[in-house]
Order: structure tokens, then C-alpha cells, then sequence
């Protein structure tokens, strides 16, 4: 079972959403995670161009050891709190671009 969006779901919501407001006059924001995967990562439409922005498994951090004594969640919200600060300063993947079609 999928949690997150893919790419060609994202392109197939952002048409279905079309059909009540047009796609020029959109812009979304859309966050996706699947923790247990290393997945994290948005959708944003703006200005008719649809763009990916997710950390590369490669730069996933390692989530800290968790000793005897330590607050799990002060450090799962410190871990998550560096994940989306990482999420912010992504490099974004177009991968498709709407203005063609609304021409």
C-alpha cells in the first residue's frame, strides 16, 4: 500500500482539480512522507509548472541512537525538525509542465 503520492498521481490530482479550477490559476503545495522508507518530500504547482523537492536517499540522515534516559520525543521532533530544514533548501525536480496545455 502506498502512503505518498508518486509523480504520475500528483499530474492526474493537479487535471482532476482542473476540471473545477483551471490549472492557471493554481498553486499547490502538497507534502508527502513515508518515514519508514527515507521517503520525504513536496509537490508544488506554481505559475502552470509542477515540481518535485525531496531529500536524496544518499543525504537521508541517520536517525540517533536513542540511549537509556533519553526523551524519544524531543529527539524524533529534533530529527524531524532537521528533515524538514532539509526539505526547505531542496533542489526541485520539474517533471511536468502544464502551460502547453492551457495555451
Amino acid at each position: 500500500m502506498k502512503w505518498a503520492l508518486e509523480r504520475d498521481d500528483m499530474e492526474k490530482l493537479v487535471r482532476w482539480l482542473g476540471q473545477f479550477v483551471p490549472v492557471a490559476d493554481m498553486n499547490i503545495v502538497l507534502k508527502y512522507e513515508e518515514m519508514g522508507c527515507q521517503i520525504i518530500g513536496r509537490y508544488e504547482l506554481h505559475d502552470q509548472i509542477l515540481t518535485d523537492f525531496f531529500i536524496q536517499e544518499e543525504e537521508f540522515p541517520q536517525y540517533p541512537e536513542i540511549k537509556e534516559g533519553d526523551d524519544e520525543d524531543e529527539i524524533d521532533d529534533a530529527y524531524m525538525d532537521q528533515l524538514y530544514a532539509m526539505l526547505e533548501s531542496a533542489e526541485g525536480e520539474v517533471f511536468y509542465d502544464f502551460r502547453s496545455e492551457c495555451a
